[in-house]
């Protein structure tokens, strides 16, 4: 996938990811948190249950998509772009105040002539944690979800979670995030909890592969070719660990949350650098992932009102690194600089400032017991005026969602759009999904993505 400007190449990635993202997850997965909205971010599996301390589910699904050219540029020709088999295992343990999770995902793709994307077969492990549960002390550690925030789709609170880029064309919420190994200590008083984070180490969000098909690829600047490199995974130091606080419960009907963390901030923020080849003085920009030790204050609430459900979560940082955008300019005093001494200068500088983000939403039901309408929208800024900024950033995000229930419930249907501004430019996307559930277990989806040009259909059994 290659394109001119930066931001070109973002806006077609980030909108087919949040276009797919908007409309709800279409695998049957029963969103929860520990946060006090069902629907506040990645799953967990509800675990115990029943007489038997140990419990034993999975998912056995296969995921087809075609290309459809007429609807978007995701492929040259009508074709199948992804085949794949996936199966999910949940082990779980619970008795006596001690629990376990172990959460896998094994996929196989099978290989066929016009692959476009190129995947590999393996494994993943999602969770894998032990919880200890007293009176007033609850302690878990290991691979877990912590789903700060209660946001639907644009998660802003949700720092200690990691993003998962590395296959765009995902459909589940449940593979957004992978989980982050951590040690968590939760005290409870009355109606309210304190949470209490250690992570050692906090990885970068998950990108694609180098070869793989949504990697991203810039074009050349004139005759400089340009290269973006990924964040290297950090060892356990204290440098590259993270520590995090959150206080929050329940009072006269309203659901609160107030967090803090420092440690290292995940996102996609790039540091160019320009680089000469001191054999044959020719010219190259890498672009790097600038990772700054950050501070954040988190917030969310949500309550609810007759037939609505609203929600909110904040975050401000005072120290949110800033890179300036690589103007023509810059580019010719970093060639100026270079020398035999000097084969390598920085373009521009990273600073850091104060920065701003909330998303603000709410469901409504319109009608019946499922007819439900969601919106939800994400505006994020600057407080100082830093200028254009080398980073994945997009604010004033709205995305609304339309669903309801037929045939007893056995038959959802749900339709979604976004829409955003970029540089003057007015940007959207669409898509629905129909789902029968067979009742049996089984379930079958169907869904188009509009402008992305994706078809989707997609069989889950559960077990």
């Amino acid at each position: 996938m290659k394109e001119g400007p930066r931001s070109g190449i973002f806006l077609a990635v980030f909108l087919l990811t949040i276009s797919v993202s908007a409309l709800p997850d279409i695998s049957g997965e029963k969103i929860a948190s520990d946060s006090s909205k069902p629907n506040s971010g990645p799953p967990q599996v509800d675990i115990g249950g029943g007489e038997n301390p140990l419990c034993i589910s999975g998912i056995l699904g296969t995921t087809i998509q075609i290309a459809i050219p007429p609807l978007g540029r995701y492929a040259e020709k009508w074709q199948i772009v992804k085949l794949e088999g996936r199966l999910r295992l949940n082990a779980s343990f619970k008795k006596n105040g001690f629990e376990a999770l172990l959460q896998t995902d094994l996929y196989l793709y099978p290989e066929f002539e016009t692959d476009p994307a190129p995947r590999r077969s393996g494994g993943a492990i999602r969770q894998g944690w032990i919880r200890f549960t007293g009176h007033f002390l609850e302690i878990t550690t290991g691979w877990q979800m912590f789903s700060w925030g209660n946001a639907d789709f644009f998660p802003t609170a949700n720092v200690l979670d990691r993003p998962d880029f590395a296959d765009l064309t995902v459909l589940d919420r449940s593979l957004r995030y992978r989980g982050t190994f951590g040690l968590k200590a939760r005290l409870f008083t009355g109606n309210t909890a304190l949470e209490l984070v250690w992570l050692p180490a906090v990885f970068p969000a998950a990108m694609p592969q180098e070869s793989g098909f949504w990697r991203f690829e810039y074009a050349d600047i004139g005759t400089i070719p340009v290269k973006e490199n990924n964040a290297p995974d950090p060892g356990i130091a204290l440098d590259n660990g993270a520590f995090a606080l959150r206080w929050g419960g329940s009072n006269g009907g309203i659901d609160f949350q107030l967090g803090w963390y420092y440690g290292p901030q995940r996102g996609l923020l790039l540091q160019s650098t320009m680089i000469s080849n001191t054999a044959t003085a020719a010219l190259s920009i890498e672009k790097n992932p600038a990772i700054n030790r950050v501070h954040c204050f988190t917030a969310n609430a949500g309550f609810t009102t007759g037939k609505a459900v609203l929600r909110a979560e904040l975050l401000f940082s005072p120290d949110m690194p800033a890179a300036t955008y690589v103007a023509d300019e810059a580019l010719a005093t970093a060639a100026a600089a270079l020398s035999p001494g000097n084969s390598s200068i920085p373009i521009g500088t990273v600073s850091s400032e104060p920065y701003l983000a909330w998303t603000a939403g709410g469901d409504i039901l319109l009608w019946g017991t499922a007819g439900r309408l969601l919106v939800e929208w994400k505006h994020d800024l600057y407080l100082k005026g830093t200028g254009p900024t080398e980073d994945f950033r997009i604010s004033d995000i709205i995305a609304l969602l339309l669903q309801d229930s037929f045939a007893n419930g056995r038959v959802t249907i749900r339709i979604g759009a976004l829409f955003t501004k970029r540089k003057e430019k007015h940007l959207g996307a669409a898509g629905y999904t129909c789902t029968w559930d067979f009742g049996n277990g089984f379930s079958l989806s169907q869904g188009t993505f509009l402008f992305a040009g994706i078809g989707c259909l997609q069989a889950r059994y559960r077990f």
